[in-house]
């Protein structure tokens, strides 16, 4: 690695990373801190980290179609595996797509640990897509958490938003815990709310297409 790339990867690491020492910063993830190949990130990221499934679900509807019959749980950890907001929120896209249930816990620890910004929306997205015991168990870890702590400002409203929809789908009232306390910390905002309830249905629309 040449010194300009090095510190290019340097002051990408520190631009993305949560400096918050919290309870759950010592689960165990696999990280690889070098930056992804150009290639990989032509093909399995750039085409999807910003592109969103529910405001521009065509363009994204489009790029997924043309990979999908290549996508594996392998490369589903390899994108979870970089120490890099893209990759990993496209990981998380990807999981819950295909309904890869297999990839909860490291999804669960990595939302639970959110030492990088701007991927806990997808890993909250793919959780409640698989709606098992153990990704809403970590869902409610992590509201448990953070909610304490409005100074974090991270991904709050997103999986309180997995969480309300979880409700609606199974029957159960586990956001009725955290409801006066959302409130206060979102100060009465629902934004959320909606929004996750309409990324989920825009996954589930793409997850009973045609693989």
């Amino acid at each position: 690695m040449n010194k300009v790339t090095k510190e290019q990867l340097e002051m990408h690491i520190a631009e993305s990373t949560v400096h918050d020492a919290g309870p759950y910063s010592n689960l165990e993830v696999p990280v690889v801190m070098s930056y992804p190949e150009p290639e990989f990130m032509a093909k399995w990221v750039h085409p999807f980290y910003l592109t969103s499934t529910m405001t521009r679900f065509t363009e994204f509807q489009h790029s997924y179609s043309e990979i999908r019959s290549q996508i594996d749980s392998a490369l589903i950890s390899k994108l979870l595996t970089y120490f890099n907001w893209r990759p990993r929120k496209v990981g998380s896209y990807f999981a819950a797509i295909e309904n890869s249930k297999e990839h909860c816990q490291h999804i669960g620890r990595l939302l639970l640990r959110s030492d990088v910004r701007y991927a806990g929306q997808a890993h909250a997205l793919a959780l409640a897509q698989f709606n098992t015991n153990d990704s809403i168990s970590y869902l409610c870890k992590y509201l448990d958490h953070y909610l304490q702590h409005p100074e974090l400002q991270f991904d709050q409203g997103a999986v309180y938003g997995a969480v309300v929809y979880l409700d609606t789908q199974n029957g159960t009232k586990l956001a009725k815990k955290y409801t006066e306390q959302w409130h206060k910390f979102a100060k009465g905002s629902s934004n959320c709310v909606d929004g996750m309830a309409k990324l989920l249905e825009s996954i589930r629309g793409l997850s009973s297409g045609p693989a």
